[in-house]
């Protein structure tokens, strides 16, 4: 079963951390090569939104629901999403972006062997007001 290394917290207060996705079809794909107007949050959030069939008992995942998943959901989300696309393994060429290096750097690696840490605990934190209230 896959799980969310964060996962999602709904208003009743019940955690979400199994889902399940589908691979990106070729409209979905065609979507993210022309993409110009959208910003690359609200790209992330559109391709979740399509391609993860269920968080937990919540099903379809709503655009809203998608944009709450903590950062690091959607990392994983957008890695799991590339890998049953594409398949296991990265391998890129690529140009250091710094100016003036431009030195080519190769990447190689098996998204199965990305490390990944599963939130054990989660603290309460409670919003205080500081200094002068209106």
């Amino acid at each position: 079963m896959d799980e969310l290394p964060g996962g999602y917290w709904d208003a009743s207060g019940q955690l979400h951390r199994a889902f399940d996705l589908a691979a990106l079809n070729g409209r979905d794909e065609e979507r993210l090569a022309a993409t110009i107007e959208t910003t690359s949050a609200g790209l992330v959030t559109e391709v979740l939104s399509r391609c993860v069939r269920r968080i937990g008992d919540i099903t379809p995942v709503a655009p809203e629901i998608a944009r709450q998943l903590l950062v690091a959901d959607r990392h994983y989300l957008l890695l799991r999403l590339r890998q049953a696309t594409f398949g296991d393994r990265v391998t890129a060429n690529l140009f250091c972006p710094w100016p003036g290096c431009a030195e080519r750097m190769s990447i190689d690696f098996s998204i199965a062997e990305v490390m990944t840490i599963a939130a054990s605990s989660y603290a309460d934190y409670t919003r205080a007001l500081v200094g002068n209230p209106p």
